[in-house]
């Protein structure tokens, strides 16, 4: 991909600059990035080698800002942007262009052209009047967005372009090869037909017309279709059908991106349900997630579905909350459902699936007999009701007889006259109470024909979930201790069941059996619950036989806490019995380690249970799988809560693994698994003797916590809802309380049960950021803004009290209207107002529920009558964008304030502004009213909540947040209480009437918006990293402490005084300033000392322990002792400092710089030295400068000779310090360089990137030694133990690896929340062992060999 861009757009915007956005989609979509931007610095002439890079790319890919770029040498009136486009036109290359939109929020003085802004104006009108614009933008997660999306497009045109052409690669864009070879996967999960298959022609192709018919409607539309849906009775032959439907040839023709097949199942739910959803991620993505919750596993197949034209069945569910995950996302994507219930969704195209035509039935119950019907299987037609699964019962009884010698009419006389005696004829098996005496009857026949053990043993299958395979070698154990079968003896029965049709398959490769849910449901009732428990006995202890090895006789384990006795759990019965060691269960032994806790559960051993779940070698064990992982874990857990409710330690695990269950995957080296676990579950008291006990197994080496973990929760979390991609824009509460809805940058509408937190629905239909949104009065509608400039309402789906959905027919005679609808069990396609010219930044319902009302970005205040969307008012209030509006409960005023800090209160009806208040200085981000009306409350960027009276408009109270901006306030409906956000990262509760301070809830990372319970009892706040926290108000309880490490920290150092004389230090930078730490306690030492600074990383100690180097501000490093906290020094350069270091003596420090030069200092003096990189040169008439991107980190070696430098080049480069010239230039990163490090005997140089990898160099010659790939996000930060042994690396993905250097092997992974920004070692006198600075906080751990 030949990227072509401006100088501007990659240095902006500052937290994620706009062309790091496009490299990461490309990235992202398998692609690499070739960018020009230093093309100025090679010796061929820079057009014509800029020529040559384009053509030897495959795309073009062009982000088109304000700004015209540097001319062309020699031909003035062209810049090198306008080139690369003319140059990838006449090549016929595919372009993708993204123009900036005159309404992002960028510095003003950076993107304006002065120079050549006509020429700009005019470049940028010829690219739109070409039609070629893919996408305008303004942020640069929009950017990534549409980069990613026009580029999965063009992958999918190039390769049908390249099937049309018969596999020729130049088809496809006009002669390069398809960009992507490894495109998406097409997985084709279509099961094996059964081989007594017969066709249904007619409902076939009822079913066929109206998936095709769905599959055009979604690609004409682009939205996501409401499911087809087959209903019928139990066995009626809905999922033979739908197989039958899979394999017609227009199926495969329609849907390019493959099948996806899922088979659900009455029990299913919760961690088991997301599991089968996460199989179909896989399938998709090759990538299996570790999501539990069925929602958020639902959310994630639908981002991996995309717009693609692909089929996915969704088979025998029983209830909505089964089906709800698999209706997200997806717009190209048709859904096809079999389910029993006819009202399963409430919206949806239902057909029902009727009894077998009668040629149909009768061509079922007569197969294997080539011979003419008998009169008496007419009758038998009319006894079966031509219900698919009872035919095949009685047409294996036929077979059966008829194989013995029988005639085909005796037979059939035979089979009536036994299903007669056992239950009526004619029957109804629509109704369910006679559906149980058809299988009974029908049974009757076909189990008539098992003898002795035979059928003994079929009655024992009772035991074994539905639409589960039963391996082969589990029924060999399980049959050979119920009735003493061989494997060969097992193997002919197993085949005669199938033959008999009481089983669905019988199949050699890999052996296993598979139960029919109907005859599973029968085979329980009639076993009764007291043999079934003793069926399950017997499986566990054949299980246990067959798969555990022989150990000696293990201690009993100490009963359980006394909380745990109860009716139905004994304590005698929980203080005996030792566990089995589980954990050792090999491999081979699948249906064990998914099934066994069920087992156990089903026998009533509940002690054992709690043995096994309470010992966390199985949870390890079962985390290491990785087709099992957290969500087979809390699936035990669940399963064990049924019989233990009360038992504190299994009710502690399983909090511990919900929140962690991110960190909880499969790592490499697997033994660190076990360390990850024993960190996570650390400030869990219940759970302190089983870390304990599992520590004692984890292997070596390892890093283990020697501090507590700083990231703890704070008591009064209930609970994180985790679901949109980014920001967490906008939060709203429903009036009864019990629904929240949520508005992110990721364009979704989340609406999620409070406060247990399962989500309701996804709505999308936004075309970039949702900035806000609100309830209607009666909570039947939520209304949401949007940066695409329109407001849409949306119909709100309505649960009764046990969370069961209540059947709407999408009528609002009282209410808002609403579109069509667009998926069962989903709220209705909303009613789109339009009118804003740019983004629509608030929004809102009048107290009446009538009218809309909104605000944006182009200063209007605008209302729609909410019944049928007809504009009502236009008013233009200001010359800035609006921000925030609020009306009055009473309706008889409304507020609005926005960038210019003027607060406005207008008339509801005619918009006409009757006050103005003022006072904020800066924007005003948001606004509240108390519930009876009469102050209004408006949060603004300056740091204050101001309260004024109403209607008069007089300031009667003041809150002010020192640490910067309010985003968001709300107050309960009582007005006694009001809560605010804080950039501190806590929401903070005040008393409402008198602005008295009550508590602090942490935990709240840079919240951009909050909203309270109706009664005041809890309070939800979302922001950064799309996490939603929902806190109680009640709790008093502080967060426990940490010694003041859970701030962001962004670099760290550690500080031995010589001679012993103090204790030693570590000292971090954060996001305020620096702040000293006891290195054996992690408790603060009360030294610190302010500075911001929020781009430099790093810290660094000077070698005699009494002073250390840290950020000043942007542009300053000041030297400072720890100990008193005095200034000794300052070192000032001429931009933006980024990161630094210091000479072994200590006598002299460099700094790298966002301006590209390396600036450096006498540390006692602070006078300037020569530096390694002079700054830029002027502009040249004669060409365009030369530019160098921001150095990010640099690093000086052991002896002084050399630093090494990193940063937005991607390459490293080593400068000879005497000389002040560069020798060196290190190229094989692929992204920006932000860390480097020389090993302890200068020999090597580690450098870490954004790439995802650490490279490994030798000083001497430059030769590449590793290229360390064990991250999945950037590396920051690359550190060589003292003794050269190891190598830490410390990523964004919350990941810290130790390296062993003479293999280059991974030997110890820790996991934690946040990003690793920094990491230092400790000396082996000082313990040893390495400090992490992270965003979430800062960490020891202990490297134990």
């Amino acid at each position: 991909m030949f990227l072509s861009h401006t100088a501007e757009l990659r240095r902006f915007p500052r937290e994620r600059s706009f062309v790091a956005a496009a490299e990461r989609a490309v990235a992202l979509a398998g692609d690499r990035v070739i960018d020009m931007e230093y093309f100025g610095a090679r010796d061929a002439d820079p057009a014509d080698f800029c020529v040559r890079t384009v053509l030897s790319s495959d795309v073009y890919l062009g982000l088109i800002g304000f700004r015209y770029g540097s001319l062309v040498t020699g031909r003035p009136e062209t810049s090198y942007t306008e080139l690369e486009f003319d140059t990838a036109t006449r090549a016929g290359m595919p372009r993708l262009v993204f123009l900036l939109d005159y309404l992002a929020e960028v510095p003003f003085g950076e993107f304006v052209d002065e120079s050549h802004a006509e020429r700009q104006k005019a470049f940028r009108s010829r690219l739109r009047e070409s039609g070629i614009i893919t996408a305008d933008f303004r942020g640069a997660g929009d950017l990534e967005t549409a980069v990613l999306d026009a580029l999965v497009k063009l992958r999918e045109s190039q390769r049908r372009a390249v099937d049309l052409s018969g596999g020729d690669s130049t088809a496809a864009g006009g002669g390069a090869p398809v960009a992507g070879a490894g495109r998406p996967r097409r997985p084709w999960m279509l099961p094996g037909d059964r081989d007594d298959f017969v066709p249904r022609p007619a409902l076939t192709a009822v079913v066929l017309a109206e998936v095709l018919a769905s599959a055009a409607g979604a690609a004409r539309l682009g939205a996501v279709r409401e499911p087809i849906v087959l209903h019928g009775t139990g066995g009626m032959g809905k999922t033979t059908l739908t197989r039958g439907v899979c394999r017609q040839p227009e199926i495969a023709e329609t849907f390019g991106g493959g099948l996806l097949w899922v088979t659900i199942g009455e029990t299913l739910d919760g961690a088991r349900l997301a599991e089968r959803i996460n199989d179909l991620s896989e399938a998709l993505s090759g990538v299996r997630p570790t999501l539990a919750d069925p929602e958020q596993a639902g959310f994630h197949l639908g981002t991996l579905l995309g717009d693609e034209s692909r089929l996915l069945v969704v088979d025998d569910v029983w209830n909505p909350a089964q089906l709800q995950p698999f209706l997200l996302g997806g717009a190209g994507t048709v859904r096809l459902v079999t389910t029993r219930l006819r009202d399963l969704v409430p919206r949806a195209r239902m057909i029902e699936i009727p009894a077998m035509l009668p040629t149909e039935a009768m061509t079922l119950l007569l197969r294997d007999l080539d011979m003419q019907a008998p009169e008496a299987a007419e009758r038998l037609l009319g006894v079966t009701g031509r219900w698919p699964v009872l035919l095949r019962l009685v047409n294996r009884a036929l077979v059966r007889h008829v194989r013995d010698g029988m005639s085909l009419t005796r037979a059939a006389e035979r089979v009536l006259r036994r299903m007669r005696r056992r239950g009526p004829t004619g029957l109804d098996v629509s109704r369910a109470a006679q559906r149980t005496e058809a299988v009974e009857a029908t049974l009757a026949a076909s189990l008539g024909l098992l003898t002795g053990h035979r059928l003994e043993r079929y009655l024992e299958l009772a035991v074994f979930p539905e639409d589960v395979e039963i391996p082969r070698r589990v029924l060999d154990a399980y049959w050979g201790a119920t009735g003493d079968l061989d494997p060969d003896e097992v193997d002919d029965l197993c085949q005669e069941l199938a033959d008999l049709s009481l089983v669905v398959a019988y199949r050699r490769s890999p052996p296993a059996l598979l139960l029919q849910d109907v005859l599973r449901t029968y085979l329980r009732v009639r076993v009764g619950e007291d043999r079934l428990r003793e069926f399950e006995a017997v499986l566990c202890d054949a299980l246990r036989d067959t798969f555990l090895p022989a150990l000696p006789a293990l201690p009993a384990l100490p009963a359980l806490p006394a909380s745990a006795a109860s009716a139905t759990v004994p304590p005698a019965v929980l203080a005996v019995a030792p566990g089995e060691p589980w954990w050792l269960l090999p491999e081979s032994a699948d249906y064990a380690w998914t099934h066994l806790v069920g087992h156990l559960v089903g026998a009533g051993r509940t002690a054992e249970v709690a043995a096994l779940v309470r010992d966390l070698r199985w949870t390890l064990a079962k985390l290491q799988r990785p087709q099992l992982g957290p969500v087979a874990v809390q699936a035990d857990l669940a399963l064990a809560a049924t019989v233990l409710p009360d038992e504190p330690v299994l009710a502690a695990l399983r909090r511990a693994v919900l929140r962690n269950a991110h960190l909880l995957g499969p790592t490499d080296p697997p033994a660190s698994l076990g360390a990850v676990l024993t960190s996570r579950l650390d400030g869990s008291p219940e759970l302190d003797d089983a870390r304990s006990a599992l520590a004692a197994h984890v292997a070596r080496p390892r890093l283990t916590n020697r501090w507590s973990r700083p990231d703890q929760p704070h008591p009064a979390l209930r609970r994180t809802f985790a679901g949109h991609r980014r920001w967490v824009d906008g939060l709203a509460v429903a009036p009864d309380g019990r629904s929240l809805a949520s508005t992110g940058g990721d364009g979704a509408i989340r609406l999620w049960e409070v406060p247990d937190g399962r989500g309701q629905a996804v709505l999308a239909g936004h075309d970039g950021d949702v900035s806000a949104c609100a309830f209607a009065p009666d909570g039947r509608a939520l209304v949401s803004a949007g940066a695409d400039g329109t407001v849409r309402i949306w119909a709100v789906p309505r649960r009764w009290d046990d969370g069961s959905p209540v059947r709407a027919d999408g009528a609002w005679p009282a209410g808002p209207a609403v579109g069509p609808a667009v998926g069962p069990g989903r709220p209705a396609a909303p009613r789109v107002l339009r009118g804003h010219h740019g983004e629509a930044t608030a929004c809102m319902f009048s107290p009446d529920g009538a009218r809309v009302l909104s605000v944006g970005a182009d200063g209007t205040l605008r209302g729609w009558d909410a019944f049928d969307g007809e504009p009502l008012l236009t008013v233009t209030l200001a010359d800035a964008p609006l921000r925030c509006c609020v009306v009055a409960p009473a309706g008889d005023w409304l507020a609005v304030a926005g960038d210019d800090g003027v607060v406005r209160i207008c008339d509801p009806l005619t918009g006409r502004q009757t006050t103005t208040l003022t006072g904020h200085v800066g924007p005003v981000l948001s606004l509240t009213v108390a519930p009876d009306g009469t102050w209004l409350g408006s949060a603004g960027r300056d740091g204050t909540l101001r309260r004024w009276t109403m209607p008069a408009g007089r300031q009667i109270g003041l809150i002010r947040e020192d640490s910067g901006a309010i985003h968001a306030a709300a107050v309960d409906r009582a007005g006694r209480l009001l809560v605010t956000t804080s950039r501190e990262g806590v929401i903070r509760l005040w008393d409402a009437p008198t602005g008295r301070h009550r508590a602090d809830l942490s935990g709240a990372v840079a919240s951009r918006a909050c909203v309270l319970a109706p009664d005041g009892t809890w309070v939800a706040a979302g922001g950064r990293y799309g996490a939603i926290r929902l806190w109680a108000t009640d709790v008093d309880l502080p967060k426990p402490s940490v010694g003041g490490r859970d701030g962001p920290m962004r670099g760290c150092a550690v500080v031995a005084p010589r001679g012993g004389e103090s204790a030693s230090l570590v000292v971090a930078y954060t996001d305020d300033g620096t702040a000293v730490w006891d290195l054996d306690t992690g408790e603060r030492t009360g030294v610190a000392i302010g500075g911001v600074a929020d781009r430099v990383r790093g810290a660094e100690a000077g070698p005699d322990g009494a002073w250390v180097l840290v950020p000043a501000d942007l542009t300053a490093l000041r030297r400072w002792d720890p100990v008193t906290g005095a200034v000794l020094g300052t070192l000032t350069a001429d931009a933006e400092i980024t990161g630094f270091a210091l000479d072994p003596t200590g006598s002299w420090a460099v700094a790298a710089c966002r301006d590209g030069t390396l600036p450096r200092w006498d540390v006692m003096t602070g006078h300037p030295l020569p530096p390694l990189a002079a700054p830029p040169a002027p502009t040249d008439v004669s060409g365009p400068p030369v530019p160098r991107g921001a150095v990010e980190a640099c690093a000086v070696s052991p002896d002084g000779r050399w630093v090494a430098a990193g940063g937005e080049g991607r390459t490293v480069r080593l400068w000879e310090v005497a000389t002040g010239r560069l020798r060196r230039e290190l190229a094989g990163h692929t992204d920006g360089v932000l860390g480097v490090a020389f090993s302890p005997d200068g020999g090597l140089l580690a450098s870490a990137a954004a790439d995802h990898t650490v490279r490994v160099w030798l000083v001497g010659d430059g030769a590449s030694v590793a290229t360390l790939t064990g991250h999945q996000h950037t590396v920051r930060s690359a550190r060589f133990s003292p003794d050269g042994a190891w190598l830490a690396t410390a990523g964004g993905d919350g990941a810290l690896l130790v390296w062993d250097t003479t293999s280059w092997t991974c030997a110890a992974v820790m996991r934690f929340d946040g990003g690793a920004r920094d990491c230092v070692w400790l000396p082996p006198e000082l313990g040893g062992g390495i400090i992490l600075a992270c965003s979430a906080g800062l960490h020891r751990y202990d490297l134990d060999l």
